[in-house]
Protein backbone atom coordinates (compact mmCIF):
# COMPACT_ATOMS: atom_id res chain seq x y z
CA UNK A 1 0.00 0.00 0.00
CA UNK A 2 1.26 3.13 -1.22
CA UNK A 3 1.70 6.08 1.73
CA UNK A 4 3.47 8.96 0.09
CA UNK A 5 3.10 10.77 -2.99
CA UNK A 6 5.84 12.65 -3.15
CA UNK A 7 8.26 13.07 -6.34
CA UNK A 8 11.75 13.75 -3.92
CA UNK A 9 14.16 10.42 -3.69
CA UNK A 10 13.10 8.87 -0.18
CA UNK A 11 16.19 7.26 1.66
CA UNK A 12 16.32 5.72 5.71
CA UNK A 13 12.93 4.82 6.65
CA UNK A 14 12.04 4.59 10.38
CA UNK A 15 8.77 4.11 12.14
CA UNK A 16 7.80 5.49 15.13
CA UNK A 17 6.64 3.36 18.33
CA UNK A 18 3.30 2.89 17.91
CA UNK A 19 3.55 2.31 13.93
CA UNK A 20 1.30 5.34 13.33
CA UNK A 21 3.99 7.39 11.87
CA UNK A 22 7.45 6.93 9.68
CA UNK A 23 10.24 9.06 9.06
CA UNK A 24 12.67 9.52 6.00
CA UNK A 25 14.99 11.61 4.63
CA UNK A 26 14.03 13.21 1.57
CA UNK A 27 15.03 15.68 -1.29
CA UNK A 28 11.83 16.62 -1.89
CA UNK A 29 11.97 20.55 -1.94
CA UNK A 30 15.53 20.46 -3.47
CA UNK A 31 17.42 19.34 -0.29
CA UNK A 32 17.49 16.77 1.87
CA UNK A 33 15.45 16.94 5.03
CA UNK A 34 13.56 14.80 7.42
CA UNK A 35 9.90 14.55 6.77
CA UNK A 36 7.59 12.40 8.45
CA UNK A 37 3.56 10.53 7.24
CA UNK A 38 1.09 9.08 8.98
CA UNK A 39 0.62 5.40 7.79
CA UNK A 40 -3.23 5.70 7.83
CA UNK A 41 -3.69 8.32 5.11
CA UNK A 42 -0.31 9.48 3.60
CA UNK A 43 -0.39 13.15 5.27
CA UNK A 44 3.27 14.43 5.54
CA UNK A 45 4.87 17.10 7.36
CA UNK A 46 8.77 18.99 7.35
CA UNK A 47 10.73 18.22 10.62
CA UNK A 48 14.27 19.70 9.03
CA UNK A 49 14.59 22.43 7.25
CA UNK A 50 17.90 22.95 5.59
CA UNK A 51 18.45 24.29 2.49
CA UNK A 52 22.13 25.25 2.48
CA UNK A 53 23.52 23.31 -0.03
CA UNK A 54 26.81 22.56 2.24
CA UNK A 55 25.01 21.86 5.14
CA UNK A 56 23.86 17.07 5.27
CA UNK A 57 21.13 15.91 6.97
CA UNK A 58 20.76 12.32 7.01
CA UNK A 59 20.14 9.12 8.55
CA UNK A 60 16.86 9.96 11.06
CA UNK A 61 16.45 7.09 13.96
CA UNK A 62 12.72 7.41 15.59
CA UNK A 63 12.96 7.02 19.39
CA UNK A 64 11.75 3.97 21.47
CA UNK A 65 10.06 6.44 23.03
CA UNK A 66 8.94 8.42 19.91
CA UNK A 67 9.11 11.77 21.85
CA UNK A 68 12.44 12.25 19.49
CA UNK A 69 13.99 11.53 15.86
CA UNK A 70 18.11 11.08 15.78
CA UNK A 71 19.66 12.48 12.84
CA UNK A 72 23.04 13.04 11.69
CA UNK A 73 24.00 16.77 10.08
CA UNK A 74 27.32 18.79 9.89
CA UNK A 75 25.51 22.20 10.19
CA UNK A 76 27.56 22.99 13.54
CA UNK A 77 31.13 21.67 11.77
CA UNK A 78 31.29 22.81 8.75
CA UNK A 79 33.25 19.73 7.66
CA UNK A 80 32.66 16.46 6.37
CA UNK A 81 32.35 15.69 10.26
CA UNK A 82 29.07 14.64 10.93
CA UNK A 83 27.30 15.15 14.82
CA UNK A 84 24.22 13.57 16.71
CA UNK A 85 21.50 15.54 16.38
CA UNK A 86 18.03 15.16 17.83
CA UNK A 87 14.73 16.86 16.96
CA UNK A 88 10.89 16.33 17.82
CA UNK A 89 8.38 14.94 15.60
CA UNK A 90 6.67 18.11 15.10
CA UNK A 91 10.21 19.85 14.32
CA UNK A 92 10.06 22.35 16.93
CA UNK A 93 12.75 21.32 18.83
CA UNK A 94 16.35 20.29 17.33
CA UNK A 95 19.50 19.93 18.96
CA UNK A 96 23.03 19.14 18.29
CA UNK A 97 24.32 17.03 21.01
CA UNK A 98 27.90 18.17 20.05
CA UNK A 99 29.15 14.55 19.18
CA UNK A 100 30.68 13.46 16.24
CA UNK A 101 30.11 10.18 15.33
CA UNK A 102 27.66 7.40 12.84
CA UNK A 103 26.26 4.02 13.44
CA UNK A 104 23.69 5.01 15.86
CA UNK A 105 21.19 3.27 17.68
CA UNK A 106 18.87 4.44 20.74
CA UNK A 107 19.01 2.59 23.91
CA UNK A 108 15.37 1.04 25.09
CA UNK A 109 14.58 3.34 27.07
CA UNK A 110 15.35 6.21 24.62
CA UNK A 111 17.35 7.98 27.26
CA UNK A 112 21.05 7.35 25.12
CA UNK A 113 22.14 7.47 21.71
CA UNK A 114 24.89 4.59 21.03
CA UNK A 115 27.16 5.59 17.94
CA UNK A 116 30.48 4.31 17.06
CA UNK A 117 33.38 6.41 16.48
CA UNK A 118 37.31 6.06 15.69
CA UNK A 119 40.25 7.09 17.81
CA UNK A 120 43.87 6.28 16.97
CA UNK A 121 43.40 3.78 14.38
CA UNK A 122 40.38 1.48 16.50
CA UNK A 123 36.60 1.79 16.19
CA UNK A 124 34.88 2.70 19.65
CA UNK A 125 31.31 2.22 20.27
CA UNK A 126 30.49 5.06 22.49
CA UNK A 127 27.03 6.46 24.15
CA UNK A 128 26.19 9.55 25.31
CA UNK A 129 22.57 10.33 27.23
CA UNK A 130 20.36 12.36 24.86
CA UNK A 131 19.30 15.14 27.76
CA UNK A 132 23.04 16.25 27.51
CA UNK A 133 26.30 15.13 29.46
CA UNK A 134 29.51 13.38 28.74
CA UNK A 135 30.02 10.79 25.94
CA UNK A 136 30.68 6.78 28.24
CA UNK A 137 33.18 4.44 26.06
CA UNK A 138 30.72 1.21 26.08
CA UNK A 139 32.85 -0.87 23.47
CA UNK A 140 36.91 -0.05 22.48
CA UNK A 141 38.03 -3.55 20.71
CA UNK A 142 37.17 -2.47 16.87
CA UNK A 143 33.64 -2.24 17.47
CA UNK A 144 31.05 -0.63 14.96
CA UNK A 145 27.07 -0.83 13.81
CA UNK A 146 25.42 -1.22 16.78
CA UNK A 147 21.44 -2.71 17.46
CA UNK A 148 19.93 -2.18 20.29
CA UNK A 149 17.38 -4.42 22.44
CA UNK A 150 14.19 -3.35 23.60
CA UNK A 151 14.36 -4.13 26.63
CA UNK A 152 17.70 -2.90 26.95
CA UNK A 153 19.44 -5.85 27.75
CA UNK A 154 21.39 -6.25 25.01
CA UNK A 155 23.40 -4.26 22.36
CA UNK A 156 24.73 -6.08 19.00
CA UNK A 157 27.39 -4.85 17.43
CA UNK A 158 30.10 -5.53 14.66
CA UNK A 159 33.86 -6.37 15.47
CA UNK A 160 36.22 -6.05 13.08
CA UNK A 161 38.82 -8.84 12.44
CA UNK A 162 41.82 -8.10 10.40
CA UNK A 163 42.67 -11.30 8.19
CA UNK A 164 46.31 -12.72 6.79
CA UNK A 165 45.54 -10.60 3.39
CA UNK A 166 45.59 -7.19 5.16
CA UNK A 167 41.75 -6.70 4.80
CA UNK A 168 39.00 -7.19 6.92
CA UNK A 169 36.72 -9.90 8.65
CA UNK A 170 33.55 -9.48 10.17
CA UNK A 171 32.06 -11.21 13.26
CA UNK A 172 28.59 -10.29 15.59
CA UNK A 173 29.07 -9.46 19.15
CA UNK A 174 26.20 -9.49 21.84
CA UNK A 175 27.02 -7.27 25.03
Amino acid sequence: RRITRQTGQVQTVSVNPDETEVVFLSDSGGHSNLWAARIADGALRQVTRESDPRIVVAVPHWSPRGDLINFLSNHNTGTSEVTLWVVSPDGGVVRDLGVVGVGVCWSGDGEWLYYHTEEKGTYQIRKVPVAGGRPQVVRDESAFACAGVHDGSALYYAKILPNAAGGWDFEIRVA
